[in-house]
């Protein structure tokens, strides 16, 4: 029985309001996905705003934090109770390809081999190399994509394929956002959805052990991450009905398009 039903309140209309049905059978409903993806992409913004225009701002470095351990949570979700397992992969792996040089460019990560070959001598094969160089570092789409294919080959339990993308996201350190550490709190988030309880334990002690050994650490006190963790599984184990509706493919495009908007401005303001 759903809690909820004690007040009885129908279990089904609960579903409906939330936006998803108990498609995995482990009496699971995820939290307010729509709105969750909505904080997620202001935060990310400014935090790529912050990289970009504004190195040394450290509240936007700060609210920036937010954003990929919400997209952990919701590709965790995702992957899960997505109706097209092919089409979800393909989804996220179509806009990590197409945002790539976007990404490289607006967040500082170019390098001199990707202008090796001038334009004007041979234009094909500039833009060429130009792409295939921009990927020194990938971006976080496809460490997104590498999170569900671990995820399905655990819900499988396909042992082979899990320690062979368990050694891919490994090897990938240093070459993809976040690597392996954010593959592993992707799988987090998997493993303890349907268990609140042991979710925010397991994410308070992860994110911190993580997270304060970064550049976070240099700007606040011991005390404000644990603050900052707090509030982020906070957001993500509240179960809100915000009854916001936006198209998937909204979140989707945004990301290659926020990029684009920002490497143009850094070539207009020469930055």
């Amino acid at each position: 029985m759903h809690p909820w039903e004690v007040f009885g309140v129908n279990k089904h209309i609960i579903q409906r309001v939330i936006g998803h049905s108990e498609t995995d059978g482990s009496g699971y409903e995820p939290g307010d996905t729509q709105l969750l993806k909505l904080i997620a992409i202001i935060s990310m913004t400014i935090d790529h705003v912050h990289i970009a225009f504004f190195p040394d701002n450290n509240l936007m470095a700060f609210l920036g934090r937010f954003a990929f351990p919400i997209y952990a949570y919701c590709v965790a979700v995702g992957s899960v109770y997505t109706r097209d397992r092919l089409k979800y992969l393909g989804r996220l792996v179509f806009i990590g390809l197409l945002s790539q040089p976007f990404y490289i460019v607006a967040l500082n990560h170019d390098n001199a081999d990707m202008y090796a070959i001038p334009f004007r001598s041979s234009p094909l094969q500039s833009a060429l190399n130009y792409y295939l160089q921009s990927w020194d570092i990938g971006n976080i789409m496809l460490l997104l994509a590498l999170g569900v294919l671990l995820i399905w080959a655990i819900r499988e339990k396909k042992a082979v394929f899990v320690v062979a993308l368990a050694i891919i996201a490994w090897r990938l350190e240093g070459h993809v956002a976040y690597g392996w550490h954010g593959v592993l709190l992707i799988v987090l988030f998997y493993l303890t959805l349907s268990r609140w309880w042991l979710c925010f334990p397991v994410m308070l002690a992860y994110l911190y052990v993580w997270g304060y050994d970064s550049t976070l650490a240099e700007y606040y006190p011991w005390w404000a991450f644990p603050l900052f963790v707090l509030a982020l599984l906070a957001l993500v184990c509240a179960r809100t009905h915000s009854g916001i509706r936006i198209n998937k493919w909204v979140f989707y495009w945004f990301y290659p398009a926020h990029l684009c908007i920002i490497m143009i401005l850094k070539m207009i303001m020469g930055v």
